[in-house]
């Protein structure tokens, strides 16, 4: 029952982007709704204007899918079996299969060879058995490859011939190590390796000219990977829900560096280069047991969002007041007992400041200026430190901006 509840949320989800999406071709005249959301019989009624089609069948799919021969993005949930006629589909651009069952993934997707998307998501427990029927050989022209929960013990390796290859997601896999083989992929941007059973990071990613976002959260890593410092062009590191403990005193190589996340990390302390990363805008340290905050947030002043949740912090450091790009700051769960005030300038500190985190600490009482900021939209605190005559005190504008645990629903 939960499966086809999360299959008719995804058709409904896929439907609605579908309407708003532009068409793929100026060329074509194309019919108000040239597509079907839910059955394959309406787009036959008028396969040559059919560009787009999602299928929720959770059944197997007709070979009469064959006809649609404009088709270029076709999206299926919950398919039992895919026909062999879908070799025919050679406009095809963009070929997403969800929650599919183990014998989905056969050997004529492999001859789509205009594919520019290829996307993989298993139905977890079917996810299991099954496996890649289809060669790569073909997919020379795929862009984007994204696989999700299945039992690979590799990286494919017809996957690392795919030289155009830009992005490359696999995760929930028992991958444990990235194949020298991947200098091969010298266009590819992002490499997404997460939830797998990786120990290492080989020197050969050095190798890959253009690779931007390095992300290998919830591995096995031990350290800092040494391959990352020699890549100074990288503007986005995950390494999440590894075993790093500590940064190498080297990080400030990394000086184009924009994202970085190391939740879960078990950090505590951090080397004084950190100051050097100058352009990040998005910096994520929850849950490491800091006791200190890192060093040098001050000269960062394209810092956009931190979070700092579930640490060990006393106060908030007087540096952050300076960062006037700031939108989302997140406190919550540390041991600040008391917010200063904020510094008596000229120009107000945090002018662009949105969100404001601070549940889990044991403040007893918010300094109205906090309320004040300009741009604040939300300050979360615990239910028990808000008096309710200190909230009945405010303007009803002023009480909007104050949330309490009891107003927060998961992120």
């Amino acid at each position: 029952m939960r499966r086809l509840v999360l299959i008719a949320c995804l058709i409904l989800f896929a439907a609605i982007a579908f309407i708003f999406a532009p068409a793929c071709s100026e060329d074509v005249e194309i019919p108000e709704r040239p597509f079907s959301f839910t059955d394959l019989e309406s787009a036959l009624a008028a396969p040559d204007a059919v560009r787009r089609l999602v299928l929720g069948s959770g059944d197997t799919v007709s070979p009469a899918i064959g006809r649609l021969k404009n088709l270029e993005e076709l999206v299926v949930i919950g398919a039992l079996r895919l026909p062999p006629e879908i070799s025919g589909l050679k406009q095809l651009k963009l070929l997403d299969l969800q929650l599919f069952e183990s014998d989905a993934l056969i050997p004529a997707i492999g001859e789509l060879e205009n594919l520019r998307t290829l996307t993989l998501h298993s139905s977890g427990q079917t996810g299991n058995r099954a496996r890649i029927q289809f060669s790569f050989q073909k997919l020379r022209r795929l862009r984007r490859l994204e696989i999700e929960d299945l039992p690979l013990q590799a990286v494919p390796a017809g996957v690392l011939k795919l030289e155009n290859l830009e992005e490359l997601r696999i995760h929930k896999s028992a991958i444990q190590e990235i194949p020298s083989g991947i200098a091969n992929m010298r266009g590819l941007v992002v490499l997404d390796i997460s939830d797998a059973r990786i120990q290492s990071i080989p020197p050969e990613l050095a190798a890959l000219p253009e690779l931007q976002s390095a992300r290998f959260y919830n591995n096995k890593l031990e350290g800092f990977p040494n391959v990352l410092l020699e890549m100074s062009r990288l503007r986005g590191i995950t390494l999440s829900g590894n075993a790093i403990r500590s940064l190498p005193k080297s990080i400030g190589r990394l000086s184009a560096l924009e994202h970085l996340s190391l939740r879960g990390c078990q950090l505590e302390n951090f080397p004084d280069s950190f100051r050097k990363l100058k352009r990040l805008w998005s910096l994520s340290l929850s849950s490491n047991g800091l006791k200190e905050w890192p060093p040098g947030l001050s000269e960062m002043s394209d810092l956009q969002w931190i979070d700092l949740t579930d640490n060990r912090l006393e106060s908030i450091d007087p540096g952050v007041f300076q960062l006037d790009q700031l939108r989302s700051l997140r406190l919550s769960n540390n041991r600040i007992e008391t917010l200063p005030p904020l510094p008596d300038t000229v120009w107000r500190p945090w002018p662009n400041l949105e969100k404001l985190y601070l549940s889990g600490n044991p403040i007893q009482e918010i300094p109205r200026e906090y309320l004040e900021l300009r741009k604040i939209d939300t300050i979360w605190i615990d239910s028990t430190k808000v008096p309710a005559s200190f909230r009945a005190s405010l303007p009803r504008h002023r009480q909007r901006r104050l949330r309490t645990d009891e107003d927060i629903r998961p992120l």
